[in-house]
């Protein structure tokens, strides 16, 4: 939160250990337009990013999502599934446009982290993932 100088986490309906808040370098992420509700190409927003930058503004629907990641021994696929809830902004801040995910048990993503950068895939796709895994002898870790 201190890298976009968030100042709080947002209001959530349950427990707030089980959300996450996805933002990139002022928005939500690097998401391909046709995947995308709403897209646009932003200014750059922090302020350690080269002058000539641009960012990506766009939103994935509300909904299911599936989070995962091969993780650095390539032997282990992290799989967790959430639900984007809403999105939120923080005037004054460099998160003009987060992803507030709810997952099932934040205290468990913490622990398997590996890093914060992850991919976000629309829908939920645990099985899906485990399929692929099988095929590169991969060991799950999804929750």
């Amino acid at each position: 939160m201190k890298h976009e100088r968030i100042p709080y986490f947002p209001k959530v309906k349950g427990n707030p250990d089980d959300y996450i808040l996805a933002a990139h370098c002022g928005y939500f992420g690097v998401v391909p337009q046709s995947f995308a509700t709403d897209w646009k190409v932003e200014s750059k927003v922090l302020t350690i990013v080269d002058d000539n930058a641009i960012a990506l503004d766009a939103r994935f629907p509300e909904g299911p999502v599936t989070l995962t990641k091969l993780l650095p021994s390539l032997e282990t696929m992290s799989v967790i599934e959430g639900e984007i809830e809403k999105y939120t902004q923080y005037e004054n801040s460099d998160c003009l446009n987060g992803a507030v995910i709810r997952v099932s048990d934040g205290h468990q993503l913490v622990i398997s982290l590996t890093s914060h950068h992850y991919l976000i895939l629309i829908g939920h796709h645990v099985v899906d993932i485990c399929q692929i895994a099988k095929v590169f002898n991969l060991e799950m870790g999804a929750y």
